[in-house]
């Protein structure tokens, strides 16, 4: 069963797998940051299971970026570099749910 798409991204001209992600995160899953061991930079980003947590996904750190340049997701703390996960933005909640 494929996950709801949310109709603003589509206008800002991302890829049909950036709406996907954008359609999980509407369904519940979570994109966490996952950070080298060595740098503690982040090196790319989690889909993780709204029931137990389990990583269906991994999302290239370029295309997270992608999504949060366009406004469909934030930061949880604002800045990607000290961010453990990235939320669906306000503007993406007001035009999925009205």
């Amino acid at each position: 069963m494929d996950p709801p798409v949310i109709d603003h991204v589509s206008e800002v001209g991302n890829s049909i797998l950036q709406r996907r992600i954008i359609g999980l995160m509407a369904a519940g899953h979570r994109l966490v940051t996952v950070r080298s061991p060595i740098t503690r930079h982040v090196v790319h980003v989690a889909v993780m299971t709204p029931e137990n947590a389990s990583i269906i996904d991994r999302i290239p750190l370029w295309r997270a970026k992608r999504l949060i340049h366009a406004g469909a997701i934030v930061p949880d703390t604002g800045n990607l570099d000290s961010a453990n996960e990235l939320l669906l933005s306000r503007t993406a909640n007001r035009d999925r749910f009205g």
